[in-house]
């Protein structure tokens, strides 16, 4: 049985030449599963004239002429490019194969050098009949054709009846695996994508996490889909079957201290002993034995003073080096009772002095109403501090934590909701908050540096705020708002 299986696959791969294979109706359908420690990145825009809009929009020109440093002339060419994309596509899909151990080992470098990155252009009309248009001339190799954009630089493309997939050379052949492609379409295999199929929305996101490495998530998808005045993502995370990683549910609304309105808001679950054994997992048995050890912690100890609620703000007064500033520090509320707590944070705060050498950024300061706080000198508000089963760390002034932070009503009904991961966004204030820290950076390394920063604002976009909030360990929402409520 196997020698006939054999010969009829040798038979085939020496009558390949003359099956005549072109490519399928559905892309897609070409691409292979990605390898064990490779990471698949896709990204498919649909309605193309809404990105369109985008793409020619005011804060993009803002983006590339200050930041990109684009001249005048290749502005004028990318708005062509732009209008091409409105006249002949319909779809536009990203692909990107490479070898990394999670999302943040993905640069753009490593995917130049080392990745498989593939343009997929869904257009109105045969590709051929718009290059015709287009004045653009095609050499034909095989399956794949040569032409160029610019002069002296060589792009190639596979084209099929409504469709053009550009990539490197090697990449498009390997797309033409001969073994692959033909003996499927003899036999009338059915080709399958790697891309999950279903209704998609305006802009849908596929990542396929490598098998390799601590990762507990298989895959994660994203379902865009634009509303009268915000642009909404829909997250779904696939976990592994072994997958063990949990958040505990449970309330996180409180009032936050601070003046004014955050500038950023987020708010999670911490349960001890998950973290204690995400320490484990990421590092080892050893060398979470010496954090601990370095800190005079045992793990029951650990466990019990980092289960509660983190908060992370952004927002509020405070200075540095004399200078003002928004506020920036972690608020954490312990599970713990103060009696216990108390006790516990000194001797840590005491040991934490003197194996990290912070005597000399930091000294005690009595404080009405404070167990126990630690203070920069007088020019910059750096604290630590714990208050009845409050414990404070970062840049924020002492008068600053007497106020509650002013939430707009329709996010702090999202946060008295929320029993999850929770982030709030304040775009406006981002900016002012940007702006403040000029004088900063002007009085620390010059002028010329202060300007180079001041161009910071024009990679914000022209949004008002984002809220994202999990509903479930599998399901959540990033919701961005780019229009004022009325």
């Amino acid at each position: 049985m196997k020698r006939t299986l054999l010969l009829i696959t040798l038979v085939f791969l020496m009558a390949s030449p003359a099956l005549g294979l072109n490519p399928p109706e559905d892309p897609l359908t070409l691409f292979p599963q990605p390898k064990e420690n490779e990471l698949l990145l896709y990204i498919e825009f649909e309605n193309m004239p809404f990105w369109v809009n985008i793409l020619e929009g005011k804060w993009v020109n803002d983006f590339m002429t200050n930041l990109g440093k684009v001249k005048k002339e290749e502005l004028v060419a990318f708005h062509l490019f732009t209008g091409t994309l409105r006249s002949f596509v319909k779809e536009a899909s990203i692909m990107i194969y490479s070898e990394a151990e999670n999302l943040t080992s993905l640069d753009t470098k490593r995917v130049l050098e080392k990745g498989r990155p593939f343009l997929i252009l869904y257009t109105k009309q045969n590709p051929m009949s718009i290059a015709k248009a287009l004045n653009i001339n095609f050499k034909k190799e095989g399956k794949i054709y040569k032409f160029e954009l610019e002069k002296g630089r060589k792009s190639y493309a596979l084209m099929g009846e409504n469709y053009v997939i550009l990539a490197k050379k090697r990449d498009l052949e390997r797309l033409l695996n001969p073994f692959r492609t033909k003996l499927a379409k003899a036999w009338n295999l059915k080709s399958t994508s790697p891309i999950p199929t279903g209704s998609k929305g305006e802009l849908y996101i596929f990542v396929k996490l490598p098998e390799s490495g601590n990762i507990n998530q298989e895959s994660v998808e994203v379902f865009g889909r634009s509303e009268e005045k915000a642009f909404v993502l829909e997250t779904l995370v696939k976990e592994r079957k072994d997958s063990s990683a949990t958040i505990t549910p449970r309330p996180l609304y409180s009032p936050i201290p601070g003046k004014g309105k955050p500038l950023l808001l987020t708010a999670l679950p911490i349960d001890g002993k998950a973290l204690l054994d995400l320490l484990k997992k990421n590092l080892s048995q050893d060398a979470t034995t010496g954090i601990l050890f370095s800190l005079s912690l045992t793990e029951e100890e650990f466990i019990k003073l980092l289960t509660g609620r983190l908060y992370f703000i952004i927002g509020g007064e405070a200075k540095v080096l004399g200078l003002p500033i928004k506020g920036l520090y972690l608020y954490f509320i312990s599970d713990l009772p103060n009696e216990e707590l108390s006790p516990l944070f000194k001797r840590v705060m005491n040991v934490a002095m003197r194996n990290y050498s912070l005597e000399k950024t930091l000294k005690i300061n009595e404080q009405s109403g404070w167990d126990i706080l630690y203070r920069s000198e007088p020019s910059t508000d750096l604290i630590i501090g714990l208050k009845g089963q409050d414990i404070f760390i970062g840049v924020t002034s002492i008068e600053n934590l007497n106020h509650k932070m002013e939430i707009p009503e329709q996010v702090e009904k999202l946060f008295m909701e929320a029993n999850l991961p929770f982030l709030y966004l304040n775009i406006k204030e981002l900016r002012a908050g940007l702006e403040s820290l000029e004088p900063l950076i002007k009085s620390l390394s010059g002028e010329e540096e202060a300007k180079e920063f001041n161009k910071v604002k024009y990679v914000i976009p022209p949004w008002q705020e984002i809220i994202a909030r999990s509903f479930n360990q599998k399901r959540g929402e990033i919701r961005i708002i780019y229009q004022d409520e009325d």
